[in-house]
């Protein structure tokens, strides 16, 4: 049997949709993003349409288009919206960058399902209501999607066992590290966020969100430990935000008398995260559940020692090159970071096997492996 590739002269190139509305999340609107933008290096022959606002989805080649579509996130008008508009198009596949997509199915459907944690931990949500729209939604794109894509072995066996896939319906395509991630002069990094952030070293990192999930509570239980009782002089730097859970954090870290000791910095700019990443003596990431994890992959790119963690999906990704803890002990946590903050050997290795592992972890090679499931799914492969 002859294989061909979709860009092949001899055939047309393929009409794919890729929906960007999410594009400025975290997480899911890096990985839109990157994988975009590296699509581009990888495939110059077939068309690309990006739905979502124009004024904020780049193009990152000529052969991709941006189509307006600002429908609102988790809606009737969503799942309507976007089929219909690949029906105009003429679009071959349509790649759902998160598992809200649609019984409505004019083409190939791609759907990306980073985690099922909606499912899995629905005390999450903002109401029963929201609980029982991600049930739905999440049943109705592993029925609809022709190939799920996700990032982990982990999360491949949740979505299995879960949501009653097939394995070989469910590809696992590890997310990447961006090149802007990388060890910098330390003087600079020192200078610059004093100037802009007013933070001085040493102190501890935590970047990402502030849900609940992320068990940012415990890990200032932990703080408190290492000030009181580990004498630890670092500050501890939170990266991120939530609409509720931030003035929560805020009164807690009040209430531990803290405040002195702990800076909120809100959301930070995705670019501006090198260089909180190259100042932390320890990057810190307590999550209780993730589809991947992406900031201790960064900071391990940085060239900064991670502690993280003891759950499946983040000794999948980090391997070795992580130390880890108990997230439901909070001694525990402070015991292991305290490890790394005191032995400069384990450090030094620790940063050392961090920058080997984040290596092995490429958008470019995300892109290539995205396209091999476009291919397979549109049969030209």
């Amino acid at each position: 049997m002859k294989s061909a590739r979709m860009n092949d002269s001899s055939m047309k190139p393929a009409r794919i949709g890729i929906d960007c509305r999410k594009i400025l999340d975290y997480g899911i609107g890096t990985i839109t993003s990157n994988l975009i933008s590296n699509l581009a290096l990888v495939d110059a022959g077939n068309e690309y349409f990006l739905f979502g606002d124009p004024a904020i989805v780049p193009r990152p080649g000529p052969n991709f288009r941006t189509i307006r579509n600002e429908s609102r996130r988790y809606s009737i008008r969503e799942a309507i919206g976007l089929p219909l508009k690949s029906r105009k198009l003429g679009l071959n596949l349509l790649h759902w960058m998160h598992y809200a997509s649609s019984p409505l199915k004019y083409c190939r459907y791609v759907v990306s399902i980073h985690d099922i944690n909606h499912l899995l931990m629905p005390q999450l949500l903002s109401s029963r209501t929201a609980g029982a729209y991600a049930r739905i939604m999440l049943k109705i794109a592993a029925r609809v999607a022709d190939r799920i894509i996700t990032a982990t072995n982990t999360s491949k066996a949740e979505i299995v066992e879960h949501l009653n896939v097939q394995e070989d319906k469910v590809c696992v395509i590890h997310n990447g590290v961006a090149e802007v991630f990388s060890p910098r002069a330390r003087d600079d990094v020192v200078r610059t966020l004093k100037t802009d952030y007013g933070i001085e070293p040493p102190f501890i990192l935590y970047v990402g969100s502030l849900r609940e999930h992320k068990n940012v509570a415990r890990l200032l239980e932990a703080f408190l430990i290492l000030k009181k009782s580990l004498g630890c002089a670092h500050k501890l730097v939170i990266a991120g935000d939530h609409r509720k859970q931030t003035a929560i954090l805020r009164q807690r870290a009040r209430v531990m008398r803290l405040e002195q000791s702990v800076m909120f910095l809100g959301s930070v700019p995705h670019d501006r995260l090198p260089e909180l990443y190259c100042g932390a003596d320890v990057f810190v990431f307590p999550t209780l559940y993730e589809g991947f994890g992406l900031p201790p992959l960064e900071a391990m790119a940085c060239g900064t020692p991670v502690c993280l963690s003891r759950i499946p999906v983040l000794q999948e990704v980090a391997g070795a090159a992580a130390a880890f803890f108990d997230p439901n002990d909070p001694q525990d946590m402070a015991n292991v970071i305290a490890s790394v903050l005191h032995d400069s050997a384990k450090c030094e290795a620790m940063i050392e096997n961090g920058l080997e592992r984040a290596r092995a972890f490429s958008w470019k090679h995300t892109a290539e492996q995205t396209l091999n499931v476009y291919r397979e799914v549109l049969g030209v492969i």
